[in-house]
């Protein structure tokens, strides 16, 4: 909602509301007082519209918190809210605890990989080790009977 204030300050308005209202000035005045247009020019009738459904909404809760009604309507409504986010929280862990369980598995795989490939690398490693020290006795071999037959 777009206040028609100008140059004219809050502080300035609520002063002018306090002189037309006995000393009594609220946020919602000040807010329909600053969000209603002073002159007489036209207006975007959709802003109108808006505006108009706005303040009149704001001068009905006024009306009921002068009535003692707000405070319990907002009671209510703040407790409706802080279930909704209370539910949508719960649900947000659930996926939090269903992702990270997830992970957990992945994880425990992984590691699993890990050490079937680390024993498929030993057995790999230790069949060249036996390779090359076969090798090496072949050649040993070889290099016995070459050094005998001279």
């Amino acid at each position: 909602m777009p206040h028609y204030n100008g140059t004219k300050s809050f502080a300035h308005l609520r002063q002018e509301i306090r002189q037309k209202n006995e000393g009594k000035c609220s946020q919602v005045d000040v807010l329909v007082a600053s969000c209603t247009r002073k002159s007489k020019k036209a207006v975007n009738a959709l802003t109108l519209e808006k505006n108009t459904i706005a303040i009149d909404e704001i001068k009905k809760l006024k009306k009921q918190s002068d009535q003692g009604l707000h405070d319990k309507q907002m009671s209510k409504f703040f407790r409706m809210c802080l279930a909704k986010i209370h539910m949508e929280l719960i649900e947000v862990k659930k996926k939090a605890d269903q992702l990270i369980e997830e992970v957990r598995k992945d994880v425990e795989n992984v590691r699993k990989e890990a050490e079937q490939s680390k024993k498929e690398a030993e057995a790999v490693r230790n069949n060249v080790d036996r390779k090359i020290e076969q090798n090496q006795c072949n050649l040993r071999e070889e290099v016995q009977s070459t050094y005998e037959l001279y």
